[in-house]
């Protein structure tokens, strides 16, 4: 095989085939690249390689210079005499530019490229790779009338290379819609020949700005002479660990001015037409169609056929059915209305074959519905809302409120007669700007309900605008200025969506989705921004089959019922309530904060809510409004929100004082990296207590080209808070790096806890766990709500004692999950510092006595490690006489011992005085017995148990006796004289 190789590599000329000899008509005219002088040649080369050999071309002509360009609908004849000349009929030109429009696949010059990217940790100081991500779904892709681009945790990018021979422009349309936020990154960049951005021009590095759901954004800036890279790069932001749908990336249409010349003339595409000399194509008009390079459009058999705008065939008309025709209320007439039937327009289908439905005729006149409450009826206008010190019920007409009540304001509405003036329906299409039929909701007297044209896939919106609310919104978003609360019920065949949208500040979000069939089904939602907004409830029906071959179920619909909005700047008053501070116009006086109304008494009086406790809501009836404060925090002196001072004491009684971190923190996240060297990280910013110093993320992108319309939508108001978090495009120049997707991750501080144990989540997110139950967590909360995130965002940050950092110590993301959140709506971060650590008491240092000097002795105390604090000054105490170690271990039981000792002979003491008391007894009555005495005892001791007796006996005696104990006395008082005589005495019984 090798030696074939060489025999070929060394004799290959002599096997090639014979080619024939070229001929005139297998060359054609090209131009050279321009030399020095900024000319160039033409010259004559086949038109295919090695398709011939040899032949006489022409010799090369001196041609246009390089500079040279041709008018709109021109095309430079190199063929001919090198001069414009104009297009045909049923072809166009840009004459110095070139427009790409049709994207049934890549068109040749674009590249279109997908690559992962990789994750560097700041606070690790290394990188460290993720897992590879297949990127092959998130690359652009043609799909016929644009290309799509699917975020994902990939660099998808596209790119174009055109050489200008003069200073020209670029315009491209796009889709970035508000849903693709926190989820995509859309950039354009422009470079030169060396792959090099110039950003001191803005024009080069933009960053296109959302647009509504189903509109189209455009971009047009400048490009400079030369070789020009444009770059459309779409970059995902942890798409895959979030529950967020991500929302394709659209681009329409591209177009590049400043290439010079064309030499052939474009045609038109099927649908389109143009006439002689045409810059650009017209699209046929309804009922006519057209094939490629048509200089005109044919019409359609009326009777039999339809078309839509650009068609390029005739669709055959199908007979009518219910879908074709909608049903109307008509105008109220001197009480009466009736219901009417129109058809869909444009009218598709026929009405002249036995197998139509003809149109309804209208039905019998009946009572018109009433108004809406805070409505009248108007003899020539219809309902209308009643003035501003007015209130009705919508049954009977507007009336003044009785003196020391207000009027209760509200956009309240339960009837449908008409559209209402103040809400309007959108049909939103994701590739075309509009629908092709009237599609819309339908007011059809006691409710809306929605009606599509035939086979037609959108979106339905109904859009409710307010001017804002009648009470000014509290700095951290706890304060409720409204409600909105609504009714509605969808009839499905399979997987439809009802969505329902807040936009606010031209951000809007998602804030509930219902699926499939409902039930009539009430929601509601507090609203604590008090500025203009926007409530849309969009409606999409299901699809039969698969995707991208089935098609929408026709007899999906949704109906909404009722729609009430409190507190409103629009709308009228549905009623009248009691002011216990009085009225100022109009106007209840609210209660003092945190103050509610009593509703069970007579007076409606304002009463002052628990301890602990604070109001959400102004002019809030009854005590149920009273909302304690989470664990760690107390109501402010005003009652209107829960504080903290910057301390916490936990249930052991230990002291923690966070003030020196009471101070608006920055922590950057990981730097993210693309192939192509992009690098982006998320900022967070933290308030740790709030209060005043509550922080601000705002987004500086914005296009340099975009109309006054559009910048209501594109402008991000700043976001405020206690965390929130930015987008960061880092830049050379650090006074222009880019902030964008402001987010805020806490609007208030909920809680603070510890001895609660996150192990489990320290785990989950690759924190280590040692003592993890003894870090302080303040749990922050954002009460906006999206699909991803209906409960809204939370945030903890657990400070960690660690009294090796300094200062402020350090800020850590959970090391296996880099954005700051595993599932993107709950976010937590480590704090470690030795602030976390808690305040020492005095019983926690070690005390330490020193040596006796001069009788006196100092005291020292040190600081154990579980604790910060100064330790108490030192004390200085009399010395105490210091007994040796022996005399100490043999004192107390030698005491003892003692005590023992004298107990013991008070003990015998005692008891030998009662045995002598008791002896003397027995002697005594032991004497010679004489009249009146009584006989002697047999024993001289008590029994067990028996106690001394002390009590006396008397005996009545004879004279004669009386004599005798006179003798016996004097012998008495002889025988004290001389004890021992008694006992020689003594008689001893024989017995």
């Amino acid at each position: 095989m090798l030696k074939f190789a060489v025999i070929l590599f060394l004799f290959g000329p002599s096997f090639q085939v014979d080619l024939p000899t070229c001929q005139q008509g297998d060359y054609h005219f090209e131009y050279t690249e321009c030399d020095s002088d900024g000319g160039r040649w033409r010259v004559q080369v086949p038109k295919k390689p090695n398709s011939c050999t040899g032949g006489a071309p022409h010799p090369a002509v001196r041609g246009k210079s390089c500079d040279f360009t041709c008018d709109k609908g021109q095309y430079l004849d190199i063929t001919g005499d090198q001069e414009c000349k104009h297009c045909q009929a049923g072809t166009f030109s840009l004459g110095d530019g070139i427009r790409f429009e049709n994207w049934d696949k890549i068109p040749e010059g674009f590249t279109s490229t997908a690559e992962s990217f990789s994750f560097h940790h700041f606070e690790m100081g290394e990188g460290e790779e993720e897992d590879t991500v297949n990127c092959s779904s998130n690359a652009f892709t043609a799909k016929g009338s644009y290309l799509s681009v699917t975020p994902g945790d990939c660099n998808a990018q596209l790119t174009y290379s055109v050489n200008l021979v003069k200073t020209g422009s670029i315009l491209f349309e796009f889709q970035y819609p508000e849903e693709s936020e926190g989820s995509a990154l859309f950039h354009f960049t422009i470079q030169n020949d060396q792959c090099e951005s110039d950003f001191r021009h803005s024009h080069n590095n933009q960053w296109p700005v959302k647009t509504k759901s189903g509109a189209w954004g455009h971009i047009s800036t400048k490009l400079n002479k030369g070789l020009n890279v444009l770059k459309w790069r779409v970059v995902g932001i942890g798409s895959h660990r979030s529950k967020q749908t991500n929302t394709p990336v659209l681009i329409r249409k591209i177009e590049v001015k400043g290439v010079g010349f064309t030499s052939v003339c474009a045609q038109c595409k099927s649908g389109t037409y143009s006439s002689e000399g045409s810059e650009i194509c017209t699209p046929c008009k309804p009922n006519t169609y057209s094939l490629t390079g048509a200089d005109m459009c044919k019409p359609c058999d009326l009777a039999t056929e339809y078309s839509y705008e650009g068609a390029s065939v005739c669709t055959k008309r199908p007979p009518c059915t219910k879908d074709d025709y909608y049903q109307i209320q008509l105008p109220c007439v001197h009480g009466k209305t009736q219901k009417s039937f129109e058809w869909i327009q444009p009218q598709i289908c026929r009405k002249d074959v036995p197998e139509s439905i003809q149109l309804p005729g209208n039905t019998d006149a009946e009572d018109c519905p009433p108004c809406n409450p805070g409505m009248f009826l108007s003899k020539t206008a219809g309902c209308q809302f009643c003035p501003d010190d007015q209130m009705s019920d919508g049954k009977t007409p507007c009336q003044k409120c009785p003196a020391s009540t207000s009027p209760d304001f509200n956009l309240e509405m339960n009837w449908f007669n008409t559209m209402p003036n103040n809400m309007s329906s959108e049909c939103v299409l994701f590739s075309d700007d509009t629908c092709k039929y009237n599609s819309s909701w339908m007011p059809m007297g006691d409710h809306l309900v929605t009606h599509f044209g035939r086979s037609e896939d959108a979106y339905l919106l109904l859009m409710q605008t307010v001017s804002g609310f009648r009470t000014a919104e509290s700095m951290d978003h706890r304060q409720i200025v409204g409600t909105v609360s609504f009714e509605f019920s969808t009839q499905c065949t399979g997987r439809c969506e009802f969505v329902f949208l807040v936009e606010y500040d031209g951000k809007s979000e998602v804030q509930k989705e219902w699926s499939s069939s409902k039930p009539k089904t009430h929601f509601s939602f507090d609203v604590s921004k008090s500025g203009p907004m926007t409530f849309s409830w969009a409606f999409q029906r299901s699809y039969i089959g698969h995707l991208n071959s089935g098609h929408v179920a026709e007899n999906d619909l949704a109906r909404m019922y009722s729609i009430k909005i409190t507190n409103s700047l629009d709308g009228g008053a549905v009623g009248c309530k009691k002011c216990p501070k009085g009225v100022v116009d109009n106007r209840c006086v609210p209660c003092p904060a945190g103050h509610y109304i009593d509703v069970h008494s007579n007076s409606t009086t304002c009463e002052a809510c628990p301890p602990n406790t604070i109001i959400r809501r102004t002019n809030a009836w009854g005590k149920d409004n009273c909302v304690e404060c989470g664990q760690g925090l107390k109501a402010s002196a005003a009652g209107d929100k829960c504080v903290t001072d910057c301390t916490f004491t936990d249930k052991s009684g230990k002291l923690y004082d966070f003030t020196k971190l009471n101070k608006i923190m920055f922590v950057k996240g990981s730097n993210l990296f693309t192939g192509s060297g992009t690098k982006y990280y998320h900022g967070f910013n933290i308030s740790l207590c709030g209060g005043d110093k509550m922080v601000t993320c705002t987004q500086n992108v914005s296009s340099p080209e975009k109309s006054t319309s559009e910048s209501k939508f594109s402008e991000s108001a700043p976001v405020k808070g206690v965390v929130c978090r930015s987008t960061i495009i880092p830049s050379t120049d650090q006074q222009k790096s880019l902030s964008t997707q402001p987010t805020s991750l806490g609007d208030y501080i909920d809680k603070i806890v510890t001895n609660k144990s996150l192990v489990e989540m320290y785990k989950k997110e690759g924190y280590p766990t040692e003592d993890s139950e003894k870090d302080i967590h303040f749990y922050s909360k954002s009460e906006d709500s999206t699909d991803a995130c209906p409960d809204g965002r939370n945030t903890i940050i657990s400070l960690k004692c660690d009294q090796k950092m300094e200062e402020d110590g350090e800020i850590v993301f959970p090391p296996k999950c880099v954005y700051g959140t595993c599932d993107g709506c709950n976010f937590h971060l480590l704090w470690k510092t030795v602030y976390a650590c808690p305040k020492c008491a005095k019983e926690d240092f070690v005390k330490i006595v020193g040596e006796c000097v001069d009788g006196s002795q100092n005291i020292h105390y040190t600081k154990p490690d579980h604790c910060i604090g100064e330790p108490p000054a030192i004390e200085t105490q009399k010395c105490a006489i210091k007994l040796p170690f022996i005399v100490k271990v043999v004192v107390p039981p030698v005491v003892a011992l003692g005590l023992i000792l004298l107990i013991c002979v008070i003990y015998c003491w005692q008891r030998n005085k009662n045995l002598e008391y008791k002896y003397m007894k027995l002697t005594h009555q032991n004497e010679p017995t004489y009249d009146g005495e009584l006989p002697g005892v047999d024993s001289c001791g008590l029994s067990d148990g028996e106690e001394d007796q002390f009590d006396s006996v008397q005996f009545k005696t004879s004279r004669g006796s009386k004599i005798l104990n006179k003798i016996r006395g004097k012998r008495s008082d002889k025988d004290d004289e001389n004890p021992f005589e008694t006992g020689r005495s003594e008689k001893i019984p024989l017995t």
